[in-house]
């Protein structure tokens, strides 16, 4: 292995988890992924050839940056109130917040 001219340390590599969800932020940003559009988890596995787990890592890091909303059944639910949390993950700061819930009245 160590031989091949393309290998890399596996310490080094890319989850692919954070792959599909650079190629999901797209979307969102050039608005192929439109807003409201559900994508159910099933979908997102047979497109991307992966398991579930490597699935709900991505939905789970988008959910996470506020791109999208996850809901009982799979998938995420796009929202387009959200567009500042793109900008803020193309700025370099995805993963680095987390979407705040609204606190009850007292």
């Amino acid at each position: 292995m160590r031989d091949d001219p393309d290998y890399v340390p596996r310490r080094l590599r890319v989850h692919p988890s954070r792959k599909f969800a650079d190629t999901l932020r797209k979307q969102i940003a050039d608005g192929t992924w439109a807003p409201g559009t559900v994508r159910r988890s099933g979908e997102l596995r047979r497109r991307f050839g992966t398991t579930p787990h490597v699935i709900r890592k991505t939905v789970l890091l988008l959910r996470d940056e506020g791109l999208v909303d996850t809901r009982p059944g799979g998938g995420g639910l796009h929202h387009p109130e959200r567009h500042h949390a793109l900008e803020m993950a193309a700025a370099g700061t995805q993963g680095r917040h987390r979407r705040r819930r609204p606190q009850a009245d007292q």
